[in-house]
């Protein structure tokens, strides 16, 4: 069943447990909402434009905690995505981004469900204020893909968070499920960050062993110097996921030549470098990242340059506007690609 079709019942039960959690537990309603115009131009005398989300920006969530006494407690969320800018598509809008349930006492916190992954989130997507936009570090040579990288999240997953000692804080997610077909026995994915003021050291492993090409693992460090007046980082990883370069999303006219490069397969390994600086103004800030991905197959390689400037209209509301340019070897059917952006955010 789509998704669409399990979103009146859902809200309602929303509705429902709302009522009752009101009542016994802390009970939250977020959400984001996110809609960004891009010119895409290959360099080979064609462009186009896209305007949308593609459901990984926008999204609509709940959070329980129901506490149990002497610092122990029940927790679970359920978190949608959904594209608020392609609503009538005949594909589904609407995608389930978490679904989780857990306890969180003094020794930690045990979840289950789907989660989004300790190697994205750690030192991942949130060290990259473009995230999920298309000036995002994310398959443009500055940070890997995958559902073992930095995309999706991991399903049927345990989870092990444990509490934060002198700022030293694991993540550990195993894959317990032995079924033939969809199981993910074996599979694992761990976060190790440690946090001394402003700066933060932070290293993560993967392994999926449910891939046709059989077993695949990936590791990553970094470190950040976050501060008041902006940041500093850098991250190196070491990847061998198989998987498929998906640098933009496609765009909607399927006679434009660049939907072809922008699916090309990742049969060989490949290493990861970013350098990104943020420095923040009164109502503003200003986000420069060099991304490079060296692939051990020759003329696959990719360097990016990346620049935005975001207005913080609000505490929930910005705008940013940017641009990318990507510069690529021979295997790709253009030398390069030019990426002008700019979207609005509503965080809620």
């Amino acid at each position: 069943m789509p998704v669409r079709h399990l979103l009146p019942p859902l809200l309602c039960c929303i509705s429902l447990l709302g009522a009752q959690a009101l009542h016994a537990a802390e009970f939250r309603v977020y959400g984001k909402l996110h809609a960004g115009y891009a010119q895409l131009d290959s360099g080979k005398g064609g462009s186009t434009a896209i305007v949308n989300d593609e459901r990984s920006n926008s999204r609509l969530g709940v959070e329980v905690q129901h506490p149990l006494g002497d610092n122990i407690g029940g927790l679970g969320r359920v978190e949608l995505g959904f594209d608020p800018t392609n609503w009538d598509s005949d594909d589904d809008p609407i995608s389930m981004r978490e679904a989780w349930v857990g306890i969180q006492g003094n020794l930690g916190r045990l979840t289950v469900g789907r989660i989004g992954s300790a190697y994205k989130t750690t030192g991942g997507t949130g060290w990259d204020p473009m995230n999920s936009t298309l000036l995002q570090q994310r398959r443009t040579g500055g940070a890997s893909g995958g559902q073992f990288g930095h995309n999706s999240y991991v399903n049927r997953a345990v989870e092990y968070l444990t509490p934060s000692f002198a700022g030293l804080q694991l993540k550990v997610q195993l894959g317990l499920d032995k079924r033939n077909d969809g199981g993910n026995d074996g599979n694992y994915t761990v976060g190790l960050s440690l946090r001394e003021g402003p700066w933060e050291l932070i290293g993560a492993w993967a392994r999926d062993d449910s891939a046709d090409s059989g077993e695949t693992r990936n590791w990553k460090t970094g470190i950040r110097y976050a501060a008041p007046e902006g940041t500093l980082l850098y991250r190196y990883e070491d990847v061998r996921i198989r998987d498929r370069l998906d640098l933009a999303g496609s765009p909607d006219d399927e006679s434009f030549d660049i939907a072809d490069l922008l699916a090309l397969p990742l049969d060989f390994n490949t290493r990861h470098h970013l350098v990104g600086l943020q420095q923040n103004y009164a109502s503003s800030r200003l986000w420069l990242a060099v991304g490079y991905m060296n692939a051990s197959e020759e003329d696959f390689d990719v360097i990016s340059y990346t620049g935005s400037w975001t207005w913080l209209i609000s505490d929930a509301l910005s705008w940013y506007i940017g641009y990318q340019h990507q510069d690529r070897d021979r295997g790709y059917e253009t030398g390069r690609l030019n990426v002008v952006a700019s979207g609005l955010n509503l965080d809620f």
